[in-house]
């Protein structure tokens, strides 16, 4: 993983995905990647700058009105939960990893549990007879901003542009 960048593994159909998923996916649609089962994995090279990271999860649930309200979903980086989430509508969900779970380890190994996986066509009626749970568009993980070196005043500071 570039040190000056963040890792974004996006999910639509053209995107780069393919060489982080591992088991539990669909192929590619034109916007997201739908999960498969109850249980997702992606697998992506450690950063080598030590700090606390965030992932952002950018995602939808399927849920039907009353048949299915909500997915949960628990989120585990090399075998330690970093989040559990109830979604019920499009949206952003963050996970702190914290360095100790990353550091001394040649990858990231992420999991994603979602019990709530359901055929669309016994919820629904639709014609898909997949099992899915979420569709995930986009995952981003990058370095927090205040886990560098930098003094507490240094960062406080806004520059002129007011960033």
């Amino acid at each position: 993983m570039d040190d000056t960048t963040e890792l974004v593994i996006d999910f639509a159909a053209g995107g780069n995905s393919e060489g982080y998923r591992r088991s539990g996916w669909y192929a590619p649609e034109p916007r997201h990647s739908w999960t498969q089962g109850v249980e997702s994995t992606l697998e992506f090279p450690r950063p080598n700058v030590p700090g606390a990271y965030l992932m952002l999860l950018e995602l939808g649930p399927f849920v039907w009105a009353e048949k299915l309200p909500v997915q949960h979903l628990s989120v585990l980086v090399n075998g330690s939960e970093v989040g559990n989430f109830a979604l019920r509508e499009i949206g952003t969900v963050e996970c702190r990893v914290p360095w100790a779970l990353i550091e001394g380890r040649e990858w990231v190994s992420v999991t994603f549990r979602h019990p709530d996986a359901a055929v669309p066509h016994a919820v629904n009626g639709v014609a898909d007879q997949r099992e899915v749970a979420l569709a995930f568009e986009l995952v981003t993980f990058y370095r927090e901003a205040d886990s560098t070196d930098a003094a507490p005043a240094e960062r406080m500071i806004p520059t002129a542009s007011g960033k």
